[in-house]
């Protein structure tokens, strides 16, 4: 299942961004919800850090915050979610968020959504996996 979204705003050109989801939110995405996307990096850098088995991870801003309005792709592993980013200095129009479909814990649906995956799951395209951290 394919969709998409367009990038330009009122006859600007703007940016598209792809990005992918490693930590599992708090609450599963869902179409309609306002979310903040950030970016996550070694707090840590130094090589004796990077041998601990416990990773420090801190969030820095993209200037990407709106609501998810659609799905845009549909695999056998994944889900990628259209934000249409209403940040004010941002050039960036839509962030498509690539997460791995686990319903219930990174997506959500609805009821109908999620049966409708359940059943179609065998029948879905497989061609990458986006991991969690």
């Amino acid at each position: 299942i394919r969709g998409g979204a367009p990038a330009n705003r009122q006859g600007e050109l703007r940016d598209v961004t792809y990005l992918d989801v490693v930590v599992p939110p708090p609450t599963p995405l869902r179409v309609g919800q306002t979310v903040t996307i950030s970016a996550l990096r070694d707090r840590y850098t130094t090589p004796r850090a990077q041998l601990q088995a416990t990773r420090h991870l801190i969030a820095n801003p993209l200037e990407l915050e709106g609501r998810i309005v659609g799905v845009r792709s549909l695999e056998r592993k994944m889900i990628e979610l259209i934000v249409s980013n209403n940040h004010a200095t941002s050039t960036t129009a839509y962030a498509y968020l690539a997460a791995p479909l686990a319903l219930g814990t990174t997506v959500d649906l609805g009821p109908w959504g999620n049966l409708a995956v359940r059943a179609l799951r065998p029948f879905l395209a497989e061609t990458r996996e986006v991991r969690l951290e």
